[in-house]
C-alpha cells in the first residue's frame, strides 16, 4: 500500500469517528471569537470548535464530547441603595420553609420572660400571621431595648419562614437582617 492511499484510509476512519459520536465526554474551556477550545479529558490535546456545536468528538483520539447547554441569563442585579424585592407580612403562610425579606409596620412587641425571644408583630392577630422572632442567644447583637426600639417602626426583615407549634415566624439573627426604614 502507498503512503497517500493509507493517509487517506487513517483520515476517513477519523472523520468516521467524528460522525458517529462514539467516545466519553470532555471537558472544554471557553475560546475567542465564535470558537470554543475544548481540551479532551482522554488525550488532553486542545482543539477548536465551532461556538454553536454541542456534541462531537476528539480529533485526535476520538473521545465524545457533549457540551452542556447554555445557561440562562441571570436575573438584572438590584440597583444600589434599592430596596430589594419584598413579600407582605400577609402572604407569609404561602412561603413557609422559605428565605424571603419581608416588608411591614411592627405594631407590637414582646420580649418572653419564658423563652427570652423577642418576637415582632405585624398584627395584633399574632397567632395567625407571621411575625419577626429574634431568638435570645443573638439578642445582644441587636439594639438594647429592642422591644421599644422596633415598635411602631416600618421595617424590612430578611430570614427563614418557619411554623414553630401554631405561629408562623420569619427567623432574623444578623442585625444586618432587620433594617428600620424612614
Amino acid at each position: 500500500m502507498e503512503k497517500t492511499s493509507f493517509r487517506g484510509i487513517i483520515s476517513l476512519c477519523l472523520f468516521l469517528l467524528i460522525l458517529s459520536g462514539v467516545g466519553p465526554r470532555v471537558n472544554w474551556l471557553w475560546g475567542e471569537g465564535h470558537t470554543k477550545t475544548l481540551k479532551c479529558w482522554k488525550c488532553h490535546r486542545s482543539f477548536p470548535v465551532p461556538a454553536k456545536e454541542r456534541t462531537g468528538n476528539c480529533p485526535y483520539c476520538g473521545a465524545r464530547y457533549v457540551l452542556p447547554p447554555p445557561s440562562p441569563v441571570p436575573p438584572p442585579s438590584p440597583v444600589p441603595g434599592s430596596e430589594p424585592a419584598s413579600i407582605s407580612w400577609r402572604d407569609g403562610p404561602g412561603y413557609e420553609g422559605q428565605t424571603k425579606v419581608v416588608k411591614g409596620k411592627i405594631v407590637g412587641t414582646h420580649l418572653s420572660k419564658h423563652s427570652g425571644n423577642l418576637y415582632l408583630n405585624f398584627s395584633s392577630d399574632y397567632n395567625s400571621t407571621l411575625s419577626i422572632k429574634i431568638p435570645k442567644a443573638d439578642l445582644d447583637k441587636f439594639p438594647p431595648n429592642g422591644a421599644d426600639f422596633y415598635n411602631g417602626k416600618t421595617v424590612i426583615a430578611t430570614g427563614r419562614i418557619t411554623r414553630e407549634k401554631k405561629y408562623l415566624r420569619l427567623i432574623v439573627t444578623d442585625p444586618a437582617a432587620l433594617k428600620v426604614l424612614p
